[in-house]
Order: structure tokens, then sequence, then C-alpha cells
């Protein structure tokens, strides 16, 4: 198997190539998840235990490495192919020389089935010590030429059933690598915290069956707050954070000096994330949609939770 870092550039992914090869196959490979997870010293020092790693990721990582081992497999048995074709070349330019002239065109006409079938070939060697000779020599080059004929078919063979199974595996991978899509959103959203395990240890709020009229949960109040910051799922299994703050600047609107800012999941089998209620931040529509992240907006959320608020509002 090949570094796991290397990825064939022939291989389609759903996920740009790039985000593995810097993001995730350093760390498979080196068992330190430290894009999808805060590694904490007691993590370092049980890197080798597998129960610590989700199963979405060993199910990638597995994944990645069958996709990559069948491709080992197949440029193998290409190298084979190519070897043994290099071997018939070989053979096949001294037996080329050999049948240049008129005798050894000749002779060569002899091994044709039908000579050998109607004896011919027999004769003319029994008659002729000559013909023998040069029959003989020739014989050396298109039995080895026979032999590696058939190791040429058992090649092919051999590549066209590898090439099927990379189908099939390609296909399961295909999806495994879309469910793992949403994954990698999901974990751009818990490093706003630091990585998935800061974020599982923010405060639960549960909130029922409730459901906004919209499909957004943005009916959050700050008064349900018991934490500044709260995490949890609705009746979908959407997951979401809520961020309470309030006004630097006393405003005589009481509903404008503080509020609560939620952002979640919008579709339970898509990798998008939008907000909804009291709005600290304003990204666009979405934060992250379909994959892709408004740089500014999250760079934007990342600085308000890590300086716990900007010049307007502060996470209280």
């Amino acid at each position: 198997m090949n570094n796991l870092s290397v990825i064939r550039e022939n291989t389609f992914s759903l996920i740009p190539n790039d985000i593995f090869v810097k993001e995730i196959f350093p760390n498979f490979e080196h068992k330190e998840l430290t894009n999808l997870r805060l590694v904490s010293k007691e993590f370092r020092k049980n890197l080798d235990n597998d129960a610590l790693f989700e199963e979405k990721d060993l199910k990638m990582k597995k994944s990645w490495e069958s996709v990559l081992d069948i491709q080992d497999r197949i440029e193998f048995e290409k190298n084979n192919l190519r070897k043994i074709q290099n071997k018939i070349e070989k053979k096949n330019t001294p037996l080329k020389q050999l049948t240049a002239s008129w005798f050894g065109f000749f002779v060569s006409l002899l091994s044709w089935k039908i000579c050998v079938i109607l004896k011919i070939k027999a004769l003319f060697i029994r008659l002729f010590p000559s013909v023998a000779t040069e029959e003989k020599k020739q014989s050396v080059y298109r039995i080895k030429i026979s032999n590696l004929q058939i190791e040429k078919r058992l090649s092919i063979t051999n590549l066209a059933t590898l090439t099927k199974d990379e189908k099939l595996i390609m296909l399961s991978h295909k999806i495994i690598e879309k469910e793992y899509e949403i994954v990698l959103v999901e974990d751009k959203i818990k490093n706003l915290f630091g990585g998935r395990r800061n974020f599982e240890k923010l405060p639960i709020l549960d909130i029922g069956n409730r459901t906004g009229s919209t499909g957004y949960i943005d009916f959050i109040k700050d008064k349900e707050m018991s934490a500044p910051i709260m995490r949890g799922k609705d009746c979908h299994g959407r997951e979401f954070f809520s961020i309470r703050a309030r006004s630097n600047v006393v405003i005589k609107l009481e509903y404008l000096n503080s509020g609560c800012q939620t952002f979640f999941k919008r579709y339970t089998d898509m990798a998008s994330w939008t907000d909804g209620g009291f709005r600290f931040i304003q990204p666009p529509t979405y934060l992250i949609k379909n994959g892709n992240v408004d740089k500014q907006s999250y760079d934007q959320l990342k600085k308000f939770i890590e300086e716990r608020g900007n010049n307007q509002y502060s996470i209280c």
C-alpha cells in the first residue's frame, strides 16, 4: 500500500482531493485527527487505541484504503502486462531475423497447423537435416513466445477482474464519501469551538418537538438558555448551536438589547448550515452551502466566539 497521502489523479472524488491531501490523510497516517478534533495530551498518549476514533472516521479511512489498494493492484498488473509484452517483443526480434531469409521463411511455413496435421513438416525434417536444424532454432523462440502469450492472456483476465472490482469499490466509496462530506462540514462548525471534543462539552439545550414555521430553528429565546452558548438537536435530528449576547450600548427598545442567534443544519441530508433569530453576525442565506463555506462570515463568527463578542455585542 502506498502512503495514504498520495492520491491518484484518476480517482474521482465528491470532495476536493486537496482537502484529503492537506487535512485528512496526514492525520490518518499519523493516527492524529487533529483537523477533525482537538487532540489533548491524554488523547496523544493513546494514539494506537482505535476506540478513540469515531466510527465514521474509520469507515472513511477503510474505504479510502480499499480504493488505494485496488488501484495499487491494478497498477501492478498493468506493469506486469507491460513486462510480459516487452519479453514477447524481445523474443520476436531474433525470430523475425531467422525468418527474414527465404529459407527461414519456408521453414516457418512448415509450422503452420495444416502442415503439421498433414505431416509435411515431419517429412521435411526427416529428409533435410538443414530444415531440422533451422526448425529447432525457431521452435525455441516460438515455445517461449507461446508461454508468454499464455501469461499475457492471464494478466489481461486479471486486469479485467480488478477493473470490475474497482468499479464496485468506487461505487461504494462514492456513497461513503458523500456521507463523509457532511461530516467534514460538521467538523468545520465544531472547529469554531476548537474541535469535536470542545463542541461536545457545550451544554445541551432541549427544544423538544418545537419547529419553526419555515423549517428554521429561529424560535429560541435568550431567556430559555442556561449558558451563553448551547447546542442541541431538533426533532428531525438537525444539529444546532445558539449564542446569547447583549448590546454593548443600551438601546431604548428593550428587545434590541439582547437576543439569541442560532446556527443550524438546514437539511438532514445536505452539507448546509444557516442561521435564524437575533443576528449578531449576518452571513448571507447560508453560512455553509453544499459544503462551500462563506469564509468572511465564518471568520467573523469564529472571531466573535473566540473574543466573546465584538464592538456591538458581547456574549453573555
